[in-house]
């Protein structure tokens, strides 16, 4: 047949969708449904979760380097601003074509990246470390460090997994100079600004820890967690890469039944914190 294939994205975005639930059908166009045509474009996805907009959707601009550098980049329509103001900081002249939904699209050449990490059937997480490197040097390209904060990053707002003696910590890392951060009222200059000039870094596990991606090498960064065994465990993967120091405190689940990833926690009050930051020297 002579006829031209093309590739024909329909959006449907009525929920989350991240990383490669990327919808493709070869299908005709439903009656009333908007349609757009392009000649070209760079699939992101997107994701309403930062930490997740950054490690399976901002990693894939790694693969601009086999492509048109001018080539539009393809994301959902219902990105925060905020978000899409990181891209920034990986393109220049590149147009952002937002896809609104129940909208059939069809591309003369659409390219999908595989995103940086995902697990197997037997649970084993495969990860693209190159991709974490990319991302710390594109938001700490030529930055020079000037000061040595040491912050904690609270959670207290958090509608889950939540740090239930996140005060009675607090108290006790601000004798040792600690500065209380609710880095979600940071824009996201302010955030690397921030992570990149400190020497410690505690966070909660959630979205906050993809802070580190914005820290110097030789960093030490802190995870607290319940105490359970789950996916989300990814900080040494990618702390590893980018030569962060990185150690995990896990704490006692506070209910007992329905416990999951997202239960709240408590951590133990009786650390020896100044021993505890002497020992992370090894990730």
């Amino acid at each position: 047949s002579s006829r031209r294939r093309h590739t024909r994205l329909v959006s449907d975005w009525s929920s989350d969708v991240c990383s490669s639930d990327l919808l493709m059908y070869f299908v005709e166009k439903k009656p009333n449904q908007k349609r757009l045509d392009f000649e070209n474009g760079l699939f992101l996805g997107g994701s309403d979760n930062f930490g997740h907009w950054l490690l399976n959707c901002v990693s894939r601009l790694n693969y601009l380097e086999f492509l048109d550098k001018n080539i539009p980049i393809i994301i959902h329509d219902y990105m925060p601003q905020r978000f899409i103001d990181c891209l920034s900081y990986f393109i220049d002249k590149n147009p952002i074509i937002k896809i609104p939904k129940q909208t059939l699209c069809i591309f003369e050449n659409l390219y999908v990246g595989t995103t940086s990490w995902f697990l197997d059937n037997n649970s084993k997480a495969w990860w693209n470390s190159d991709s974490v490197v990319f991302l710390n040097k594109r938001f700490t390209n030529n930055k020079v460090k000037k000061e040595n904060k040491k912050i904690f990053l609270s959670r207290k707002t958090s509608k889950w997994r939540k740090l239930v003696n996140e005060d009675i910590i607090y108290s006790q890392l601000k004798e040792l100079n600690f500065e209380y951060v609710d880095i979600e009222n940071l824009s996201l200059d302010e955030q690397i600004n921030l992570a990149f000039n400190s020497d410690i870094i505690i966070s909660p596990l959630g979205a906050s820890c993809l802070t580190y991606l914005f820290a110097d090498k030789g960093t030490k960064c802190i995870t607290l967690s319940p105490s359970m065994s789950s996916a989300m465990f990814l900080a040494d993967l990618y702390c590893g890469p980018i030569n962060l120091l990185h150690k995990y405190i896990y704490g006692n689940i506070t209910i007992k039944d329905d416990i999951d990833i997202n239960s709240d926690y408590r951590i133990d009050q009786n650390i020896n914190w100044d021993q505890f930051f002497n020992q992370v020297v090894v990730n």
